[in-house]
Parts: structure tokens; C-alpha cells; sequence
């Protein structure tokens, strides 16, 4: 069994309050609390928030003010929660007593990925129980050709309009430019991290060691960033509720 972690706070500096904002007719948070509810190995949740609303939820946890800042870290926050689950002893400082999930497991999933199902869950810890993995990532695959930004020493911005122009170069070989069907990259989604203590306790990261990868769909993979990505998942989501619908119909 696994403990799941849900940060969310009140202000996110892309699409503020977008935690609470109402997607598929819930509020975005609330798609990966019943995500987890939805699991068969999650026994216990806890949604890390400074938001007064959520708050209001039995599974919520504060979060201390330092840590809902534009600059925390998930990393940060992940262990403060993992922390939260240990009884210090005053005076020595060692740990007395702990909550730790009784398999050693942990998933982090974060509110902005709405469409990862509980099912999602079972199976990326099915993928480390059953492997020699010490972390799962949840990923989508990608056939974009990369590019980095680069600063070219001496390259002048003669373009006539005040957008700097931006120089860069291809992640990959432009002598042996690959085609669609040789590509077999991959994107971290964000959807869901499921890791054991014993990389927690090694690495203090939730990836590292061998890592495994959970491959999951482009609808799945939605990510909530912007405006148009929330109207976009909305627009799924009102889809496959008019799919469910009409199939009970017939």
C-alpha cells in the first residue's frame, strides 16, 4: 500500500487559483483526490495546501507559508509531508515513531494533470512492485524534433520588430535527422510519481536509481498550465461524459 500526495496551493503564478477552478464541473483539485480514492493501493492521502477552500477537505494537510512560495520546489514540499509522518523525540531527535505506508511506497500527484485515473495509479505501482525499478515516472510519448535556446557570441538582431530574435540549436544530429518512425523519445507528463522510501531516504528524490517509465496517452497526459489547456481538458472531459451517457442509452 502507498500514501498519496497532492500539493496544491492557493496561488499558482501561471493561472492563479487554477487548483479550485472548475474543470469537468469540479473543482481541477478534486480529479486526483478521487484519482486516489479510485486506487486500490493507496491507503492514505494527504493534499498539502495554503488555500482556506481546500483546506475544508478531511485529507487536507497546511502547508507552512515558506513552502507556497512562487519559488518552492515539489521536492521541497514532498519532504515536509514525508517529515510529517515521523514522531521526533525532543531531546535526542530521533525518530520514535512513524506513519509510514506499510509497503514503503509513494505517489505524487499533481492537481494540474485532471484525467490520470485511479486505474493509472494501480498500474505505475504494478510497474515498480513487478520490476527492479526504484521510482516510476509517468511519461508521454513525443515525436517533436527538439531545439535549445542558445546566445551566439557576435549574432546581431537586425529583425524589425522589437521581438529579440532567439537563436538555438537542434537537440539532435541535423546530418541524421531522424524520421517520425525511428523516434522513441518521451515527455514527463507530471501526472503521477510513484517512488519506494528507500530511494527517499538515499537520494532525498522522488527520482533516481533505476527509473521506470509508465507510458501514457496524449489525453491522459493534459496538463493544466494555461487558460487554453483548462478549456481544453473541459472540452474532454464534456466529450467523454456525452460518450458514457449515450452508451447507457443503448
Amino acid at each position: 500500500m502507498a500514501i498519496a500526495f497532492i500539493p496544491a496551493r492557493a496561488n499558482s503564478k501561471g493561472l492563479p487559483g487554477k487548483n479550485k477552478m472548475l474543470c469537468g464541473g469540479k473543482p481541477l483539485y478534486r480529479w486526483s483526490i478521487e484519482a486516489a480514492e479510485q486506487s486500490k493501493n493507496i491507503e492514505k492521502i494527504i493534499l498539502s495546501t495554503d488555500d482556506p477552500d481546500l483546506l475544508l477537505e478531511p485529507t487536507a494537510l497546511q502547508r507552512p507559508v515558506h513552502l507556497a512560495q512562487d519559488e518552492s520546489s515539489t521536492l521541497s514540499v514532498v519532504s515536509y509531508l514525508i517529515d510529517s509522518l515521523k514522531v521526533y523525540e525532543p531531546m535526542s531527535g530521533q525518530v520514535v515513531e512513524d506513519d509510514l505506508p506499510k509497503d514503503g511506497l509513494f505517489v505524487l500527484l499533481q492537481p494540474t494533470s485532471p484525467l490520470r485515473t485511479g486505474k493509472h495509479i494501480d498500474e505505475a505501482i504494478s510497474l515498480l512492485q513487478n520490476s527492479e525499478a526504484s521510482c516510476v515516472v509517468g511519461v508521454q510519448r513525443t515525436h517533436n524534433l527538439l531545439w535549445e535556446e542558445s546566445k551566439e557570441d557576435g549574432a546581431v538582431d537586425r529583425s524589425p520588430t522589437p521581438m529579440a530574435t532567439k537563436f538555438g540549436h537542434p537537440l539532435y544530429s541535423v546530418s541524421k535527422r531522424p524520421r517520425r518512425q525511428e523516434m522513441s523519445q518521451f515527455s514527463e507528463n507530471g501526472a503521477l510519481y510513484v517512488f519506494t522510501y528507500d530511494l527517499w531516504k538515499n537520494m532525498e528524490n522522488y527520482l533516481g536509481g533505476r527509473i521506470a517509465l509508465y507510458e501514457m496517452g496524449d489525453i491522459e497526459s493534459l496538463q493544466i498550465d494555461t487558460e487554453f489547456d483548462m478549456w481544453l481538458c473541459d472540452q474532454v472531459m464534456k466529450r467523454q461524459q456525452s460518450l458514457w451517457s449515450t452508451s447507457l442509452l443503448t
